[in-house]
């Protein structure tokens, strides 16, 4: 075991120890400043969750420690039901500025290569390929890290040991009609992040799958922000609403 693993082990081993009250109690009270209020609840209450001993809760794992970590990095592969190309994904931060770099389909089914910068209060979609730049309003609202943190803050619907994983099973309500709820099933193992499925509604869901999160970066030259590309700005943040960023590229051609 490296340097780098033991101390993750260890800050894990910490945290456990200080979330679970020593590992007393099996019922734990999430530690976020943030009530049901603040994600779209009305009733200020604490937001509760009931765990296995010793376990670290997603919520643990993304908030307290990937949302305070100065570096940060790791990988994802998303499996889509209605398509057969797996995307992967590399998602980095480094202080305040978060990048991730991806390949994805235009309209015509051609590869992308898209990076997501997320830096100033702007999100820049970097087609380095096309040397193309489209830019909106922060904070980037499809970034995976985000949304998850999101649904992890929300009341504990389920959780059990499942094949081998512990599953936490949260939901989130769809935006444009709020009687439809995202389902969010996080797959833990050893207190690490190994896997996540999303569904909406009756709908076939999706798989993420990780590897670990390193307090660390390794590509640094994804931060870069080209200054030599066409750019096209709009004053309005990107979400589902809109074709994405990369669609229409090369269209043209």
């Amino acid at each position: 075991m490296n340097i780098r693993k033991k101390l993750l082990n260890i800050f894990i081993f910490a945290l456990i120890l200080v979330l679970s009250g020593c590992g007393e109690q099996k019922t734990t009270e999430n530690t976020q400043e943030g009530t049901s209020s603040e994600i779209g609840n009305d009733e200020e209450t604490p937001l509760l969750e009931t765990v296995a001993e010793n376990e670290v809760t997603p919520y643990q794992l993304l908030y307290l420690m990937c949302g305070n970590a100065q570096e940060l990095e790791f990988h994802y592969t998303v499996t889509r039901p209605d398509s057969k190309k797996e995307e992967i994904h590399f998602f980095q931060r480094k202080g305040e500025v978060s990048v991730d770099s991806f390949i994805t389909q235009d309209m015509n089914g051609n590869d992308v290569f898209v990076r997501e910068l997320e830096m100033d209060g702007k999100v820049h979609y970097i087609m380095d390929n096309e040397k193309v730049i489209k830019t909106y309003l922060a904070p980037a609202e499809d970034f995976l890290l985000y949304q998850m943190i999101e649904a992890s803050q929300t009341t504990l619907e389920r959780s059990a040991e499942e094949e081998g994983y512990m599953l936490y099973e949260y939901r989130l309500p769809f935006i444009q009609d709020e009687t439809i709820q995202y389902q969010y099933c996080f797959f833990m193992k050893d207190n690490l992040l190994k896997k996540l499925t999303v569904s909406l509604g009756d709908k076939n869901e999706v798989t993420y799958e990780f590897t670990e999160f390193q307090q660390e970066i390794t590509d640094a030259a994804a931060f870069h922000y080209p200054m030599d590309y066409a750019e096209e700005s709009y004053d309005y943040s990107y979400n589902w609403e809109y074709m994405p960023p990369w669609w229409e590229i090369g269209n043209d051609q």
